[in-house]
């Protein structure tokens, strides 16, 4: 510690002030008032994640923020910090490129930064190829084995690619042989509680949630939110009442009690405060089965393609909502974006459905929402199964079909014997919708007639799909009827 202070006294520097901080943590040691000071110093001078900066204050204009970091880049290159900030803003402004080169200066000039690190692991982590790097940043860092906060990104990375972590091993040890207080092991429990949840560990996945949230985090806070949401074995103590700053974990809660306009008023927060991250923009758009949400859906897809332009269930979650904002040029080439790169889910092909529904090819329509949810089906998605039942039967109920009071009888019975963990709030939202649709005077009109080439270009998407062995025979077999099948 000694040698440490004294390099720093030397040749102040960000790297120096981290090794110093780094060594307190390790050793278990709480820092000097001096310590701290050379600590928070090094923060200032680089821009570090604190209130005290203008450009983290909140409703500051993007280009704003953008003048003012680049002017502080150019007359002072050597802040990685501030570098991240930059890419941060370019995200969010749609500068990919520019995004690109700013976050790539950060790593250069501060390979080891927790702060720099985690930001990074957020920033590539928005698409698969990503993914790769983010992993690679990690793993590369000698930092990592030591710090709870880089293994608790590099195992959330490593859940997010579906890859096995080589330090979860490691993180169990570390949790059983804390060094320092409650906070710096929060989110490296909850993230250890997920695979353990992930894997059936449900006891294990709890008793880590339990010291997740001893004094967590926003991040870990949401994490079991989010898990306690599956499972209620997992209970986020009343104390721990969220913040007006806590949007993820606002998000989550709002959409858990169907309480979708907030839900997604705390996803756009969440999104303009993370731009880094695009969950928030998938569950914000996925609330477009809300009529009267379908327009804040469009948009916050559209912020999260902005960051993520390639991103296949943003496209599709966006295709839905512009198939019922009537915008079906729009959609189209959603759904199309959503299959480009080989990449095919069933719910792809019941958006394909929707989109014939509307376009008045009921048989097309009818065949893409069959196969979808064979497909769940042979997966064992059975939410998935009721979700696609739920939206194919709303488009039934536009048109009037007698049929589907039965049906969603049938749903309705299936849905209510579900486990209480697993009765999400949206299936009762469809059912409502559904309801809405069948209680109309008068059959619904389509869209404008849609451009003679979008029924083909449908049928050249349609005939893209290749369905699993098993899904092609569950298919066959829901020809019949599908409702009844799915109780089997």
């Amino acid at each position: 510690m000694e040698r440490l202070r004294a390099q720093y006294e030397n040749a102040p520097s960000t790297q120096a002030a981290t090794e110093l901080e780094e060594a307190a943590f390790i050793l278990g040691k709480e820092l000097s008032s001096d310590d701290q000071e050379i600590v928070s110093k090094s923060a200032r001078s680089t821009l570090g994640p604190s209130d005290f900066d203008p450009v983290r204050q909140p409703g500051i204009d993007r280009m704003v923020a953008i003048r003012m970091l680049r002017a502080r880049v150019s007359f002072s290159p050597n802040q990685p910090l501030a570098w991240t900030e930059l890419a941060r803003h370019h995200l969010a402004s749609g500068n990919q490129a520019k995004a690109s080169d700013a976050m790539s200066c950060a790593v250069q000039l501060a390979p080891n930064n927790r702060y720099v690190l985690r930001s990074a692991a957020r920033f590539y982590s928005r698409s698969e190829d990503g993914l790769d790097r983010a992993l690679w940043l990690l793993r590369k860092s000698p930092r990592t084995s030591r710090d709870p906060w880089l293994l608790a990104a590099e195992i959330a990375s490593a859940d997010m690619a579906e890859r096995p972590s080589p330090f979860v091993k490691l993180a169990k040890s570390m949790l059983d042989t804390k060094r320092s207080g409650p906070r710096h092991y929060s989110e490296l429990a909850a993230a250890v509680g997920t695979l353990e949840h992930e894997s059936g560990r449900h006891k294990k996945a709890k008793q880590l949630m339990v010291q997740a949230l001893v004094d967590p985090t926003g991040n870990s806070l949401a994490q079991a939110v989010y898990l306690s949401q599956s499972d209620k074995r997992i209970v986020v103590p009343a104390q721990f009442e969220l913040s007006q700053g806590d949007f993820e974990a606002n998000a989550r809660a709002y959409y858990a009690e169907g309480r979708f306009e907030l839900s997604l008023s705390a996803a756009f927060a969440w999104l303009h405060d993370e731009p880094f991250d695009v969950k928030p923009a998938l569950l914000g758009s996925f609330l477009s089965f809300d009529d009267s949400l379908a327009g804040g859906a469009e948009r916050i897809a559209t912020l999260g393609l902005q960051s993520s332009p390639h991103h296949s269930s943003l496209h599709n979650n966006r295709a839905v909502a512009r198939a019922y904002l009537g915008d079906l040029p729009g959609a189209l080439d959603d759904v199309k974006n959503s299959n480009r790169g080989g990449r095919q889910e069933p719910s792809h092909l019941a958006t394909l459905g929707l989109l014939g529904y509307r376009m008045g090819l009921e048989q097309f329509g009818e065949e893409c929402y069959t196969k979808a949810i064979a497909w769940f089906s042979s997966i064992g998605d059975m939410l998935s199964c009721y979700r696609a039942c739920l939206y194919w039967s709303r488009e039934r109920g536009r048109l009037g079909d007698p049929n589907v009071v039965s049906d969603l009888a049938f749903l309705k019975d299936r849905i209510s014997r579900l486990p209480l963990d697993q009765q999400e709030s949206d299936l009762f939202a469809l059912i409502s919708a559904v309801d809405r649709e069948m209680g109309r005077t008068q059959i619904q009109p389509l869209w404008p007639a849609p451009d003679m080439a979008m029924p083909s270009a449908l049928d050249t998407i349609r005939a893209s799909f290749r369905l699993p062995d098993a899904a092609a025979r569950k298919a066959l077999a829901f020809e019949s009827n599908v409702l009844p099948l799915l109780a089997d």
